[in-house]
């Protein structure tokens, strides 16, 4: 059913030609209007369509480079890691070598204590000697000079295990720098893989974005390359100061060795003068008991020449006396009294004679005494000089073989002394054994009593050696040559 109003509005309009018009334009604006609201509306869902398309295109780049950076900062981060671990493995290989010679030096310089104690032990000893043999002999500059070589390598060691504990030192804190950035490096590459393992958001709970912290400047890289670098240095340093110890002990080694040998030479040298020189005053000392007992038997020819003397002097004296008892006009100068007073002038003169020649003979007997006396102590002093210098040998020779002996710790050792007596390879041949059987008794001999006197003394005892008793079959004892000739 038509609306009345729209009717009464139409016929108004068909009776009003001017409403019709402007009717008409007020449709044709509105729909103009609606048109190009349309447009717009449509151009702007258009332009919406396009911002957000390329808004999407740009996040969805943005992420794709974010995931690429995330990817290699986590494949950097990965590699710088794996070369802090081989360097930490490399500083961990390095310092177990540092500590091995560590142990290696502290072993070396417990063990060099014990060949300058022997030297100490031998200068100690030797000081023991008779003031007529404590002389500054070639032993004794040899046993400076090795003091001074032991020494020498003690501290050259010492100095080598101190630069070897400096060198584990840094080693340790720079391993503990690693360490702590291998740490860093996995919480970084932890929080790298995380970041990339997150799901995308939703839009319904969007994190609120806060201020960032502080950022480290980006030449981490640097600090990496840096902190291997310095590692690797520290490496080298390390392994040179181990070259240097092992070529500085080796070294050390030869020269105490060299010093050892020298002293060992100068020792048997000093012990076969001293030998010689004993074997002459011995000699000496023999003809000097012979001739002794030729002078107190001439002494006792001259004693029994005399005593044949006194009673043909008493005779003549007793004649001559009693013809002074003659009368006084019988007193004459006859050939009886010529005869008995030329008879006691030779008799005189033979009895002065005689007892000139016993005073004489009596003052080269106190002479030989003397000189007997003074070449006993000589061989005395001689003999002490030898046991002396023997133990100082047979220490040196004990911590050449490996071994450091106290003044105590020589018992046994008498076993090896018949092959101890030959100080080269050459023994002596069947020719000379009957030659040798009475001095190598007697060595044979000596070398026991020093055992036994070695024997009871202990490492701290200063009691001197005395010289051994001689035993059957060996040279005459000073002590003795008195009593035997």
């Amino acid at each position: 059913m038509p609306d009345p109003g729209s009717t009464i509005t139409l016929q108004k309009s068909q009776s009003n030609p001017g409403l019709m018009q402007e009717w008409d334009r007020a449709a044709k604006a509105k729909i103009r209007y609606a048109d190009e609201d349309m447009r717009k509306s449509l151009q702007t869902r258009h332009e919406s369509s396009y911002a957000r398309n390329i808004t999407q295109k740009m996040t969805r780049e943005n992420q794709r480079q974010v995931n690429d950076s995330l990817k290699e900062k986590a494949k950097q981060t990965a590699g710088a890691r794996s070369k802090l671990e081989d360097e930490l493995e490399a500083l961990n290989v390095e310092m177990a070598q540092q500590f091995d010679e560590r142990d290696r030096l502290k072993d070396l310089l417990h063990k060099q204590k014990a060949p300058l104690k022997v030297n100490l032990q031998c200068i100690e000893i030797r000081t023991q000697r008779p003031p007529t043999e404590n002389i500054r002999d070639e032993v004794h500059q040899e046993l400076k000079q090795q003091k001074k070589e032991l020494e020498t390598t003690y501290n050259t060691l010492r100095k080598v295990l101190t630069e070897v504990d400096e060198a584990i030192r840094r080693l340790d804190d720079i391993k503990a720098r690693i360490r702590e950035d291998i740490g860093r490096k996995g919480d970084a590459l932890s929080l790298d893989m995380q970041c990339l393992s997150m799901p995308r958001a939703d839009g319904k709970d969007i994190p609120e974005l806060n201020s960032p912290t502080n950022r480290q400047d980006q030449e981490w890289r640097t600090r990496v390359i840096d902190l291997c670098r310095e590692a690797e240095q520290e490496r080298l340093k390390a392994h040179k100061i181990r070259a240097k110890g092992v070529a500085a002990s080796h070294h050390r080694k030869e020269v105490d060795r060299a010093a050892k040998a020298r002293s060992i030479a100068a020792l048997k040298h000093k012990l076969n003068h001293t030998r010689m020189q004993r074997s002459k005053i011995e000699d000496r000392l023999i003809e000097c008991s012979k001739e002794i007992t030729e002078a107190e038997r001439c002494k006792g020819d001259i004693g029994r020449s005399l005593a044949d003397k006194e009673e043909p002097f008493s005779l003549a004296c007793g004649r001559l006396r009693t013809r002074d008892r003659r009368p006084q006009p019988e007193k004459l100068r006859d050939g009886a009294d010529c005869a008995l007073e030329a008879e006691l002038g030779i008799l005189n003169d033979s009895i002065v004679h005689l007892k000139d020649k016993k005073g004489e003979v009596a003052d080269e007997i106190d002479l030989l005494k003397r000189m007997k006396k003074e070449l006993e102590a000589d061989c005395n002093a001689k003999n002490k000089a030898l046991h002396l210098d023997t133990l100082c040998l047979r220490l040196e020779s004990q911590a050449a073989r490996g071994g450091a002996m106290d003044m105590g710790d020589s018992r046994d050792s008498g076993r090896g002394q018949s092959r101890s007596q030959y100080y080269g390879d050459q023994r002596p041949g069947t020719a000379q054994s009957n030659n040798s059987a009475r001095s190598a008794m007697s060595s044979t001999s000596r070398h026991r009593d020093i055992m036994r006197q070695l024997d009871s003394m202990g490492p701290g005892t200063a009691r001197q050696p005395r010289p051994p008793a001689s035993s059957r079959g060996s040279r005459p004892n000073t002590a003795r040559s008195q009593a035997v000739w």
